[in-house]
C-alpha cells in the first residue's frame, strides 16, 4: 500500500508555492473566466480527475477490486485450517449458515442468494433496506463477508440462505 501511496504522490500535479502567488486586492478581485478551473483543481483535488491505478484500491464493503460476489470461492472445508479458523472467528453467523447450508445440499454447491425479511418495514443493513415481505437477493448484491455477516447477525432480520 505504501508503494501505491508512493507512485500516486510522483503522478500528482505539482502545486505552485503559495508564498509566490500574488496577493491583495488585484488578484482577488479578478473574476474567473469560464475555463477557470474550480477550487478543487487548483488544489488538485478536480472530481473530474483519475483516481490513481491501484492494484489495491478494494477494501471491506465497498466492493471496489471485487469481480464477483462475497460468495465466490468460499467453501469451508476447503479452507487453509489456520484460514478456516480465523474465517470462523472473523464472521461465526455468516460460517454457521454456510456450514448448514452445505450439510443440506451436495458437495461442491454454493447459494445463489440470500431470502430475507425484515421484522420491521425498511429496517437498513448492509447498504440495504428491507422490507417485512421476503425478498431474493442474489448473491452478486453482497460484494464482502463482513455486509453478509451484518445481515446474517441482526436480530431484527430473518436471513436464509437459497
Amino acid at each position: 500500500m505504501a508503494k501505491a501511496l508512493r507512485e500516486a504522490k510522483a503522478r500528482a500535479p505539482k502545486m505552485a508555492d503559495a508564498s509566490k502567488e500574488p496577493s491583495g486586492p488585484t488578484a482577488a478581485s479578478v473574476a474567473p473566466g469560464p475555463d477557470a478551473p474550480s477550487s478543487g483543481a487548483a488544489t488538485g483535488t478536480n472530481s473530474t480527475d483519475d483516481p490513481p491505478e491501484s492494484d489495491d484500491q478494494g477494501g471491506a464493503g465497498n466492493g471496489a477490486g471485487s469481480a464477483g460476489s462475497a460468495l465466490d470461492g468460499i467453501d469451508l472445508g476447503t479452507l487453509r485450517p489456520d484460514a478456516e479458523a480465523e474465517f470462523r472467528a472473523k464472521f461465526p453467523r455468516f460460517s454457521a449458515a454456510m456450514e448448514a447450508w452445505q450439510a443440506e445440499h451436495e458437495s461442491g454447491e454454493v447459494p445463489t442468494g440470500l431470502r430475507i425479511k425484515a421484522k420491521k418495514d425498511g429496517f437498513r443493513r448492509g447498504g440495504i433496506a428491507h422490507p417485512k415481505s421476503p425478498v431474493d437477493h442474489p448473491v452478486e448484491t453482497f460484494t464482502s463477508p463482513e455486509q453478509l455477516e451484518a445481515i446474517f447477525a441482526e436480530p431484527n432480520l430473518v436471513v436464509e440462505l437459497i
